[in-house]
C-alpha cells in the first residue's frame, strides 16, 4: 500500500490502492480493509471536493434589493455588472476566483484571486473592475446574497465609489446567470490548452 500510495504521489486514495493491488500485484483483499489499514497507517488520498466551501449567506448581513430583476440587457457599458465566486482545486486545497463581468459587452472587468473567500477578495475585484473602467452614475453591482457580498466593508466600498449593491434571491442561480454562465465556459474541459 506504501509503495502504490509513494507512486501516485500521495494522491491515490483506497479505491485506487485497492485496485492496484489486484491489478498489478495479485492480491485480493477487500477494499474496505484497504480503507481501515490507510487509515491506520495514517494515509490519505486527496479529493477535488473535500474541504471546498461554496458562498455562505451571512444571516446577520443585510442583503440589498434586487434591482436588476434578471433584466440583464442594457443600453451601453458600465451600467449594470454582475459578480460571482468560483473555485479551482489546487494540489490539496483550492484557489478561489471572484469576477465582475459588465454586462453590456459580456466581459470580465475586474477579478481577484486567493486562497480564501473572505470579504477582501470580492472586494479586490470591485476595485479592479473601477480602475478598469470608470463606472456610470448609478451603476449596480449585482451578486448572490453570500456573506462577502452582504458584508459592511463591500457595502462601504460601493458607497465610496458610487456604485448601487443588488443581490438576487438566495439559491436561483438564473438571478447571477451571467457570471454563473462565463463560468462554466471557461471550466477546464471548455478551454483549449496549446500542445
Amino acid at each position: 500500500m506504501r509503495t502504490h500510495h509513494a507512486t501516485s504521489d500521495e494522491i491515490y486514495g483506497a479505491p485506487r490502492i485497492h485496485a492496484d493491488l489486484r491489478e498489478i500485484d495479485g492480491i485480493g483483499v477487500e477494499c474496505k480493509r484497504v480503507a481501515r489499514l490507510m487509515r491506520a497507517a495514517g494515509l490519505a488520498g486527496v479529493s477535488r471536493h473535500k474541504g471546498c466551501r461554496t458562498t455562505i449567506t451571512d444571516r446577520r448581513g443585510v442583503a440589498a434589493s434586487d434591482l436588476v430583476h434578471r433584466k440583464f440587457t442594457v443600453a451601453g457599458p458600465n451600467r449594470i455588472r454582475n459578480a460571482d465566486i468560483t473555485y479551482m482545486p489546487i494540489w490539496q486545497s483550492f484557489l478561489y476566483l471572484a469576477v465582475v463581468l459588465d454586462v453590456f459587452p459580456r466581459r470580465i472587468v475586474g477579478w481577484a484571486m486567493t486562497e480564501h473567500m473572505r470579504t477582501e477578495l470580492v472586494a479586490d475585484a470591485l476595485a479592479m473592475a473601477i480602475h478598469q473602467r470608470r463606472p456610470a452614475v448609478e451603476m449596480i453591482h449585482h451578486s448572490d446574497k453570500g456573506g462577502q457580498y452582504t458584508s459592511i466593508a463591500l457595502g462601504r466600498r460601493c458607497e465610496q465609489a458610487g456604485v448601487r449593491p443588488s443581490t438576487g434571491r438566495t439559491g436561483t442561480c438564473f438571478d447571477n446567470a451571467i457570471t454563473e454562465s462565463f463560468f462554466t465556459w471557461a471550466s477546464p474541459r471548455n478551454v483549449e490548452t496549446s500542445p
